[in-house]
């Protein structure tokens, strides 16, 4: 399960789409990863990123309650060619 989970975060962390999931998996069992097809699809890719990002959330929540003495924001604004204001937190 721990193969699938990373794979979840890999596609998460680089902005891919869910449904990229079963393909790496299937690469994976290709390269000699032994694991079942339970879990192999993107609805499961989806919920797993999502429990990834709860408990990386709660973490850093926590670590900040309890570890920071101080905290920075960071705003960047820029504006896209519709003249419309993004932005970045």
């Amino acid at each position: 399960m721990s193969v699938k989970m990373n794979t979840a975060y890999f596609i998460a962390k680089g902005e891919l789409p869910f449904t990229k999931f079963p393909g790496l998996l299937q690469l994976q069992q290709k390269n000699g990863i032994q694991m079942t097809n339970t879990y192999s699809n993107d609805p499961k890719c989806a919920e797993m990123v999502a429990t990834v990002g709860a408990l990386t959330k709660d973490e850093f929540a926590e670590k900040l309650q309890n570890e920071a003495r101080y905290i920075s924001v960071m705003i960047d604004g820029a504006t896209d060619a519709s003249s419309t204001e993004n932005e970045t937190v």
